[in-house]
């Protein structure tokens, strides 16, 4: 019985854990979000303090360094090599 307990305990703190580091690994990305204007036919940052309707066209996006990439470029495929 008393190791159900600390099994329960363990489990617990590994959540509480793996949370707190999940979310500060999460806003420490560069996301910016990104509205549709029709004007230029093409997504583009929404500026801070701009007003987002429900009926815009919305994506969030991580950008990228392009330091991390290789000189000779990267193939963008749908799995790992």
């Amino acid at each position: 019985m008393i190791n159900f307990f600390i099994y329960c305990i363990m489990f617990s703190l590994g959540f509480v854990a793996g949370s707190y580091f999940k979310n500060s690994v999460w806003e420490r990305q560069p996301w910016v979000i990104y509205r549709w204007d029709p004007n230029v036919f093409g997504f583009r940052p929404v500026q801070l303090g701009a007003m987002l309707h429900k009926k815009d066209r919305v994506i969030m996006g991580l950008e990228l360094s392009p330091d991390f990439f290789p000189d000779e470029g990267h193939k963008f495929t749908d799995s790992e090599p």
